[in-house]
């Protein structure tokens, strides 16, 4: 369990600062004290047996269960859940000191009460550094942010089969060119995949316009804003950017999806689940349009007056370059893509008992504290 406190201070902390830096905040202190703590701790980490295995002694069983779930929490801050912000950064500090406090309150008092016990070592000034750690994060502000709650490593999601619906493999397959979208595209692959986009929308609208004709109202709208981006991605260029296994998911969805009769009945939770899943893509790839701009891997084209005083010629046709974006504001393809493909994020709360879990530890804690005799289950 100190094992997992300490690798999540490391790993979560979004600003890192130096041992040898001045500026050292509470919980860097306390990620001090854990490392030693656990340096001068002889016991060997458990084996995957121990984990899994169910211990028939009652207290043996409960650490069992926690060691378990720190082990599980290690993917919980891997490559797949991203860089957590400064608040989800003190919220996540302030439950590792709570956890550590539950830990050494244990600790000492299996010292006196159970034979044989080996005590941490290395304590020193751990308490007051939990403490510092606590105050520090209630100071910074007002309501920890529990979205963490909802961060972490996730299962993978299971493969579909062959034999799943029609509409199923179309749905598997947008989520794939989702999954596929973590790197800008190029301007090429960006256009291959804004026309197939738009050809899903327009596949998807036909099929919903019995069964489900608000979908297939949605479906119409996205339908030309695609082809308004289509016809904006002809002032832009750049040949920089990947993309090519984006560009071939959103043609797989397309593809599936005009396979299907135009007399198959499909039902309307299944265009519901296409139309949250378009959301999601229409904000990538808004934020992809933004950030190649941005970082100029995509460029745009502009006329410039030729002047040629050799050839005799009064009129003289206008030379096309391409340069980077100047005003964003005058870029036909960033203002659509702001105007039509961004919709407003969803307002993220914490679960709801989020409050009430760490409120139950904390006075577990006290409870255990002030106790002077006999052993906590």
């Amino acid at each position: 369990m100190l094992t997992w406190c300490r690798q999540a201070l490391a790993q979560g902390n979004p600003n890192p600062k130096a041992r040898i830096s001045d500026a050292l905040e509470p919980p860097d202190l306390l990620l001090h004290s854990l490392e030693r703590i656990v340096a001068r701790d002889p016991a060997r980490l458990p084996t995957l047996e121990e984990l899994t295995t169910r211990h028939r002694v009652g207290i043996a069983e409960s650490w069992r269960q926690a060691a378990k779930a720190s082990a599980l929490g290690e993917h919980d801050l891997g490559p797949s859940a991203g860089r957590l912000d400064h608040r989800e950064w003190l919220t996540l500090a302030e439950d590792v000191a709570d956890i550590t406090q539950a830990v050494l309150v244990l600790d000492r008092r299996y010292r006196q009460h159970v034979d044989g016990w080996q005590p941490l070592h290395g304590t020193r000034d751990i308490d007051r550094r939990i403490a510092d750690c606590g105050t520090h994060t209630r100071a910074r502000f007002e309501r920890p942010d529990y979205n963490i709650d909802w961060r972490g490593w996730r299962p993978p999601d299971p493969q579909i089969t062959v034999a799943a619906g029609p509409m199923t493999q179309v749905i598997a397959a947008e989520h794939r060119l989702l999954n596929s979208l973590t790197a800008i595209p190029s301007m090429t692959n960006l256009r291959h995949v804004l026309i197939s986009q738009r050809e899903l929308s327009h596949l998807a609208a036909n099929l919903a316009r019995t069964s489900a004709p608000e979908q297939a109202a949605s479906f119409r709208a996205r339908e030309r804003t695609y082809r308004s981006l289509c016809r904006a991605s002809s002032s832009a260029a750049g040949l920089a950017g990947t993309g090519a296994v984006a560009t071939q998911h959103s043609a797989d969805a397309t593809t599936r999806l005009a396979a299907i009769p135009p007399e198959t009945r499909i039902a309307r939770s299944e265009f519901r689940n296409l139309s949250k899943l378009f959301r999601h893509v229409d904000n990538t790839l808004c934020s992809a349009i933004e950030q190649g701009f941005s970082t100029r891997l995509y460029l745009v084209r502009c006329t410039r007056p030729r002047i040629d005083t050799t050839d005799g010629r009064l009129v003289h046709q206008s030379r096309t370059a391409v340069g980077p974006v100047q005003r964003r504001s005058h870029v036909p393809l960033i203002t659509i893509a702001r105007r039509e493909l961004r919709t407003d994020p969803v307002p993220m709360t914490g679960p709801g008992d989020a409050a009430i879990r760490r409120a139950d530890l904390r006075a577990a804690i006290d409870q255990h504290r002030s106790r002077s005799d006999g052993v906590p289950i």
